[in-house]
This record gives structure tokens, sequence and C-alpha cells, in this order.
């Protein structure tokens, strides 16, 4: 209910939100998966979800607003000093508009 209303929110697809979710292989993404490191780096997806703020020319403070959240935390985010939970997870892919398997991968 709450990924329906913000992706309505911010006029996104819903079929489409989802679907990227089932096609985690989709070959607009680049596969940016380290060999050295199979787990979860918090430094990798913090320099992810940069370059793709970055990439839609959105500030931190813009990017904090969409998420109802404060700038420092996405600062937090964005230096690996702190991971999100699964739902603000969510709700930064869907912004960023990508799978949240792109994100953690």
């Amino acid at each position: 209910d709450g990924i329906v209303k913000l992706c309505k929110f911010f006029d996104i697809d819903i079929d489409d939100y989802f679907a990227n979710f089932i096609d985690i292989n989709q070959s607009n993404y680049p596969n940016k998966k380290d060999e050295k490191n199979n787990g979860f780096n918090p430094f990798d997806f913090g320099n992810t979800i940069r370059e793709l703020r970055l990439s839609m020319n959105m500030s931190t403070q813009e990017f904090a607003e969409r998420l109802g959240t404060s700038e420092r935390i996405i600062q937090y985010y964005e230096a690996g000093q702190r991971t999100p939970k699964l739902d603000m997870l969510i709700n930064i892919a869907c912004v960023l508009k990508v799978p949240a398997s792109y994100l953690l991968s």
C-alpha cells in the first residue's frame, strides 16, 4: 500500500516498478558486482545511490525531501556510515527508478 502511494506520488507506473524486481538481469542496468566482495558493502551502496541521484540532477536536500527524511541521513547513506531499513531501501529504489536489487548488488 505504501509503495503504491509512493509510486503514484512520483508518477511511476507500479507495474513497471514491480517488473524491475522480477527481472533483475535487465540489460539497461550495468553489472556492478564486485568480484572481491560477494557480500553487501555499505560504501558501494552509498556510491551507487550518489551516482544515481546525481545522474538525475537531484541534490541531497531534494532527495531527502522525496524520501521524507533528513539531508544528513542521505549523507550518512552515501558515505557508507549507515544502511537503510527495508522500507527506506524500497523508497530509495522507487525514487531513483531502479530495482532495489540493483542497489544491493
